[in-house]
């Protein structure tokens, strides 16, 4: 006889064992269905981690190209001051301008200069930098090396007041000192271009290491970012004097620009606005067609002629369609990336540069002062080159030390860099046709060095380059320093005034 009771018990137990197996199913099903779908919309810890990160970048963006928009500023201030004081020269009625600084303000990039500036300044950035606590410090000693340098640049133009203020120009021993210091305004700006590469490849390869462009719109980025990076190396091989790369660069620059344009037409995604942006195609075009018509030997202004077809294709028309202050292609793309909040990188500017061009009547012997004024040590390398030091330690009685250099031997197609004290004072630069003078002014204080680096070996390497000089007896002595693309040969000279 079947237990009815005993079954009716066990029935309800295995359907009460099935209910809860199947309500803890749905319990974790549920519970992975909502974590799927918080994940979805709230960011983990990593991902908030890498906006972070992305963040910092762009801010760190931001401050360099509002930084070169400063010495941008300051870049056409110089020029005008050096083609006045030619005029002044070389034309016997001319009158100086004046150098005037009271229509600018007192620092070229801190906030009373807003005007010059969209979202903050260089040095509203450069504080928003150093004051983070998610930005590593080697990221803010780069930000605090440009700043120095930049900062040196715009105290130069008070520099060039106060020397108009206390000396007669129509003496022309006095003349050498404002050309001075214009040259040390180049140091400067090569000074900033180094470090601004330093600080551009250091961000680059932080935004390599967290990038995420799987997003709509990360390919079209990449072509952009790939486009960009072709018009950057031809602008630094133009400053270089590097012409035979310009070409290969414009080339890849002009090739990358059709499938921009090509994603563009079609592209739904976040950077659809440029799609429709009257100002970002021909800006490109004229970049590439300014650097196409220096690459073809095109005539340039008539009043950049003196300046010469490098200085004027890229400080005068292929970056004013580049950067901030021709509202150029970089400065478009970068503001659509702002606006629409878009997760990459925004794109650096290109710095300029300064040339000093010396009136015709009058030969100025380039005198060149320090931009570091003091050094403890004499460097062991530069770049990826090692040093060896010369014996022979120079000794000069006067702080400003005067010598000539010339190709030594046969003359083969050297091409010399000379760095002093750390600064660029000669870059691929040929003896062969001229000797060149130089007086260099001694810091009095540490050490002062003079470095030979090829940038060419010619047809017989190594590198060698004479220098002249007047010992402290005031005789002519004459020395050899050599280099080849692995080792550069340094001298030091010491200021010993008894």
């Amino acid at each position: 006889m079947v237990n009815f009771k005993c079954l009716l018990t066990h029935s309800r137990d295995s359907f009460s064992r099935f209910t809860r197996i199947h309500y803890m199913k749905f319990i974790q099903i549920t519970l992975i269905a909502m974590t799927l779908l918080l994940a979805s919309v709230i960011p983990t810890s990593a991902q908030s981690n890498q906006r972070q990160q992305l963040d910092d970048i762009n801010l760190q963006v931001k401050y360099i190209n509002e930084s070169i928009h400063g010495i941008m500023v300051a870049n056409k201030l110089f020029e005008l001051f050096n083609q006045d004081v030619n005029r002044y020269v070389d034309l016997e009625s001319y009158k100086l301008q004046g150098f005037d600084n009271k229509d600018l303000p007192k620092n070229l990039f801190d906030e009373t200069s807003q005007d010059y500036y969209e979202e903050k300044s260089p040095v509203a950035f450069y504080k928003a930098i150093t004051s983070s606590k998610t930005i590593s410090e080697s990221n803010k000693i780069a930000a605090v090396q440009l700043y120095g340098i930049f900062s040196d640049i715009d105290k130069k133009r008070f520099d060039i007041e106060r020397y108009l203020d206390l000396n007669d120009l129509s003496n022309r021993d006095n003349l050498s000192g404002i050309y001075a210091l214009l040259e040390n305004c180049v140091a400067l700006y090569k000074n900033f271009y180094a470090q601004y590469r330093e600080y551009s490849t250091l961000l680059n390869k932080q935004y390599d290491s967290i990038k995420n462009e799987s997003f709509a719109g990360g390919s079209t980025y990449k072509t952009m970012r790939e486009m960009h990076g072709h018009a950057v190396k031809a602008m630094h091989h133009i400053r270089t004097q590097k012409d035979a790369e310009v070409k290969s660069n414009l080339k890849n620059f002009a090739l990358m620009y059709i499938r921009v344009k090509k994603d563009l037409q079609t592209h739904l995604g976040p950077f659809a606005g440029l799609k429709t942006n009257p100002n970002i195609n021909p800006k490109i075009e004229s970049t590439i067609g300014n650097i196409r018509d220096f690459t073809e030997g095109v005539p340039i202004q008539e009043s950049y002629e003196q300046y010469g077809p490098h200085y004027h294709v890229h400080n005068k028309t292929a970056i004013s369609k580049m950067n901030k202050y021709g509202n150029g292609w970089i400065q478009e793309i970068n503001m659509e990336i702002s606006s629409q909040n878009i997760p990459v990188m925004h794109l650096l500017q290109v710095p300029h540069y300064f040339k000093v061009i010396y009136p015709k009547k009058l030969e100025i012997v380039q005198q060149i002062a320090s931009t570091q004024s003091f050094i403890s040590t004499l460097p062991k390398n530069m770049g990826d080159r090692a040093i060896k030091e010369k014996s022979l330690v120079i000794k000069s009685p006067t702080k400003v030390f005067e010598l000539e250099l010339f190709d030594h031997m046969v003359q083969d197609g050297d091409l010399v860099s000379l760095n002093f004290n750390g600064d660029w004072i000669l870059e691929r630069y040929s003896l062969e046709k001229k000797s060149k003078r130089l007086r260099l002014e001694l810091n009095p204080n540490g050490r002062n060095f003079l470095l030979l680096y090829a940038a060419s070996v010619g047809q017989r390497p190594p590198n060698t380059m004479a220098v002249k000089y007047q010992n402290m007896q005031g005789e002519d002595v004459q020395i050899i320093l050599k280099s080849d693309l692995k080792v550069s040969e340094i001298l030091e000279i010491q200021y010993s005034p008894n």
